[in-house]
């Protein structure tokens, strides 16, 4: 006999899904096929749709991720930026530029400059006949 059919999830029950699948990639992560299972038997799904569940909450995941990392990077970037404009308005302009530097780090627009020490001895032999 076919394995009898779940009654499709409203979107209320789908969100509560994926948060829990999220929920449970960060606090009990385990490999890719027994969370599957895990999905399959938790809600009576298939494989297939057990997949689509899992792929979905990755996508919210790393969408949840970027969102905290670009928060974090506007709050550095607030502080830089404040740092600045005080150093300069108090006169400290070593501080100012030290935090100009920082600001351009974060954009990605500063490199900091690399000493290379290219030495080396060599050592030359010539065959004398």
């Amino acid at each position: 006999m076919a394995k009898e059919r779940a009654p499709r999830a409203t979107k209320p029950e789908m969100y509560a899904r994926y948060r829990q699948i999220v929920e449970r990639f960060v606090y009990q992560p385990e490999p890719y096929w027994d969370t599957i299972e895990w999905i399959e038997q938790e809600w009576g799904l298939g494989q297939a749709s057990a997949q689509n569940y899992y792929t979905e909450s990755k996508k919210i995941l790393k969408e949840l991720q970027n969102e905290t990392y670009i928060d974090s990077l506007t709050e550095a970037q607030g502080f830089w930026r404040q740092l600045m404009k005080d150093s300069f308005l108090d006169g400290d302009k070593e501080t100012a530029i030290t935090a100009r530097k920082e600001l351009s780090k974060l954009a990605g627009h500063y490199i900091e400059r690399q000493h290379v020490d290219l030495t080396a001895n060599i050592k030359f032999e010539f065959d004398d006949e």
